[in-house]
């Protein structure tokens, strides 16, 4: 997990650990969204992160950078404030993922 981390912070630009108890947090849960959007596992025989594929380093990456920039904001309205947000991943971040999805039978 820490080469993911490691390649994640690379990515953003982070070159201090400011971040890293967010990212160490993070970055395993959106692996596991990852693997069970496109219905298949990137880990060794111990559970650990192997062979991920860059794009789904880039959706995690990208996925962690919303989550801390636009933290769910979907709408905001000055006027009688009003704000309106949603937990959904963007499907420009999700795109990413979309090549390694597999079709699972039921």
């Amino acid at each position: 997990m820490n080469d993911i981390i490691a390649k994640v912070k690379t990515i953003l630009w982070i070159v201090d650990t400011e971040f890293d108890d967010y990212l160490n947090t993070v970055v395993p849960m959106m692996l596991e969204y990852a693997e069970k959007y496109c219905n298949q596992e990137w880990r060794d025989d111990n559970g650990n992160p192997e062979d991920v594929p860059g794009p789904v380093i880039m959706f995690i990456t990208k996925a962690a950078e919303y989550s801390i920039l636009q933290a769910g904001v979907q709408s905001e309205k000055l006027g009688d404030y009003s704000i309106s947000v949603t937990d959904d991943i963007p499907d420009s971040v999700l795109a990413h993922l979309k090549p390694y999805r597999k079709v699972k039978f039921v």
